[in-house]
């Protein structure tokens, strides 16, 4: 019976360790959330049948609507 509760304490001594010491701050979890989502060049350009303009791919000309 003694390998056991040495095993129960052991267990609970890895729970009581793995709290972490400090609340994570607004700014770090933004950060960590936020990792490669950061946004991307426009690279699909088109130009505008009816007036000749610069517009993005697949999405109405702004000037024409």
């Amino acid at each position: 019976l003694s390998p056991i509760p040495g095993l129960l304490g052991e267990l609970w001594e890895g729970l009581l360790n793995a709290v972490p010491k400090k609340k994570t701050s607004h700014m770090k979890k933004r950060h960590r959330q936020m990792a490669g989502k950061a946004l991307k060049d426009v690279t699909a350009l088109n130009k505008c049948s009816a007036c000749g303009r610069v517009k993005r791919a697949h999405v109405l000309c702004p000037y024409c609507v």
